[in-house]
């Protein structure tokens, strides 16, 4: 019943926003005010909604970051 919660550096999460245990979101991440956040997410990404997802990559790069973790 207890999974930690893993928040990387310079993360911004919106007001409202719900971190599930097991989370784990990566250095520099914005999470969009009001959602529901669950899973793991790399670097450099806005997630957003309920449940939340990545709608938008910050970096260059980071696609490929979301391919290799899938």
């Amino acid at each position: 019943r207890r999974a930690p919660i893993d928040i990387g550096r310079d993360v911004f999460v919106g007001a409202g926003s719900i971190v599930l245990r097991g989370t784990v979101i990566g250095d520099r991440c914005v999470v969009g005010a009001g959602s529901v956040v669950k899973g793991v997410f790399p670097a450099d990404v806005v997630i957003a909604g309920n449940p939340a997802r990545i709608v938008r990559r910050l970096r260059p790069g980071a696609d490929e970051a979301i391919r290799q973790n899938g």
